[in-house]
């Protein structure tokens, strides 16, 4: 079985971070979004903190409506590393919006 050899002199660059954007530019993202599926998929992005692979396997089982803020949620199955989490639906989050989930990747 062959050893791994380090090369000399390969270091690894640290990767830059990424740019934030402030809450005035992510609703002008909102508003010039053409439909309202990317601007769902988008506010759970932003607002509920979900990776693009977890906004794209969404179903409607894990969206979780209480009766009060509190007690509303999604739940997200086997996320980055194969595990469960869960996370609060947002703030600006519809009863309506639901009809949108499955998001479909076009």
């Amino acid at each position: 079985m062959a050893r791994r050899v380090k090369k000399k002199g390969s270091k690894v660059k640290a990767k830059p971070l990424a740019l934030e954007i402030n809450r005035s530019e992510y609703l002008g993202l909102l508003d010039n979004c053409k439909y309202l599926r990317h601007k769902i998929a988008f506010m759970l992005g932003w607002e509920s903190g979900l990776r693009i692979s977890e906004i794209v396997s969404l179903k409607k089982e894990d969206i979780i409506i209480g009766a009060t803020r509190r007690q509303s949620f999604i739940r997200i199955n086997c996320g980055k590393n194969s595990k469960d989490r869960i996370v609060t639906l947002p703030k600006s989050w519809q009863r309506h919006h639901i009809n949108y989930i499955p998001l479909p990747c076009k």
